[in-house]
């Protein structure tokens, strides 16, 4: 931790494991630092650039001037307009925003694809505006958020107590505010409709996630635009976090059930849910965390001031079975010891339930390999996952975790 707090010993680097029963397909572990491609610049994130000043103030909305503000800044609900577009029942829409977010419409897109869209204040603190869709046919994300107002409290908790005095936090933060030096970084790989992205940034972190699945996209692209302090620290791929870059991977994406399933060749689909209808497909290219990184900071160091990054303060991987590509790719970050905390989900039981019995050992593998780069392993099964660790007090002293790693014993947890 480049924080530390004085009253107790700096903690240990943490590797955090949730099991789910089902997973997807992975590629070898154990080539993980092989070949490294070429470092390149893959983009400009949007801290290293000024902005698109947005001034929108219409009513071509749909359902403008009905009396009911429907884009997201007004009561939960449903969303039925994009920011700006329902003038009159919601006020003009002003932010400054990444260049490639400005002109976005979500809320349309998502309308055109017959998709439903709501809109929920969170419980968590910073709070910030979270969109979802339907509970009725996402039972997991969305369905928290509407009945609770979080996503995975538990784990939320966990981000807030290692992330908020890492990050520096948004009390008191203004557009006027001096950024810190080089703010930390959090990688995002498996971002689904952004939570974490924009919890993370909304606690002063910048953030690179990788998103592949279009639609999910759409849900991630209207929270930034429902939180645009949020998205000048958060820079979206449209691509897969692989264990090298340059190929193509295929998705499958459910429409009923847990949406979050969507996965690499459909291996953590639940055939036992009826989708009502085929399956969606979406292609998305591989990118590898090492790669991407290290173009941006090559970048960074090249432009300067406001473009240079941090150390990485937490890298997550949940990826439905995906992981062990996900960080094979991010094996020379992780080896250097310029990470200080993982969070992923371990899925052995996709390789299980798909009998690729040669493959299982990449799970164990993995672990073994963050514990050689000197993490500390915990679990946090799904009950903690998703309940109280901080006796409902969001900035309360964390629950211990139960300790996994290897010859360590409890009282590595203590710092929590």
């Amino acid at each position: 931790m480049e924080c530390e707090e004085t009253d107790r010993p700096p903690p240990p680097p943490l590797a955090l494991s949730s099991h789910t029963q089902r997973a997807a397909a992975a590629l070898k572990f154990a080539a993980a630092a092989a070949t490294a491609s070429p470092p390149s610049l893959w983009g400009t994130p949007p801290w290293a650039g000024a902005g698109v000043r947005v001034a929108r103030c219409d009513d071509t909305c749909p359902s403008a001037r009905d009396g009911a503000c429907r884009d997201g800044r007004g009561p939960p609900g449903p969303v039925a307009c994009d920011v700006g577009t329902d003038c009159t029942d919601c006020g003009p829409y002003e932010a400054t925003l990444p260049a490639w977010l400005a002109g976005a419409r979500p809320v349309a897109a998502l309308a055109a694809l017959g998709v439903p869209l709501f809109a929920t204040r969170t419980a968590t603190d910073p709070p910030f505006t979270m969109p979802h869709t339907d509970p009725a046919a996402d039972v997991d994300v969305s369905a928290q958020l509407a009945r609770e107002r979080v996503v995975e409290r538990g784990l939320t908790q966990v981000w807030r107590a290692r992330l908020e005095s890492a990050c520096g936090g948004d009390r008191g933060w203004s557009a006027a505010s001096p950024p810190l030096p080089s703010p930390p970084l959090v990688l995002d790989v498996g971002a689904n409709f952004g939570w974490y992205s924009i919890f993370a940034a909304s606690l002063g972190c910048r953030v690179v996630a990788w998103e592949p699945v279009p639609l999910f996209r759409r849900f991630f692209e209207a929270g930034l635009l429902l939180n645009p302090a949020a998205a000048a620290r958060v820079m979206v791929r449209p691509a897969a976090a692989c264990a090298a870059s340059g190929a193509n991977v295929t998705l499958v994406v459910p429409a009923r059930g847990v949406w979050g399933t969507a996965s690499v060749g459909g291996a953590n689909i639940d055939p036992g849910v009826d989708n009502g209808r085929a399956y969606d497909g979406a292609t998305a290219p591989c990118e590898a965390v090492d790669d991407v990184v290290e173009g941006l900071r090559a970048a960074g160091v090249r432009r300067g001031g406001g473009g240079a990054l941090g150390r990485v303060a937490l890298l997550k991987a949940d990826v439905e079975g995906f992981e062990p590509a996900a960080l094979a790719g991010a094996a020379r970050l992780l080896a250097s010891g310029d990470v200080a905390d993982v969070a992923m989900e371990y899925s052995p039981g996709v390789y299980e339930a798909g009998r690729r019995w040669g493959e299982v050992g990449e799970w164990p593998a993995m672990l073994a390999a963050l514990h050689a780069h000197g993490f500390t392993l915990f679990h946090v099964p799904d009950a903690a996952a998703r309940g109280d660790m901080t006796g409902g007090d969001w900035g309360g002293r964390l629950a211990p975790l139960r300790v996994i790693s290897p010859g360590l014993t409890a009282s590595h947890s203590g710092w929590i």
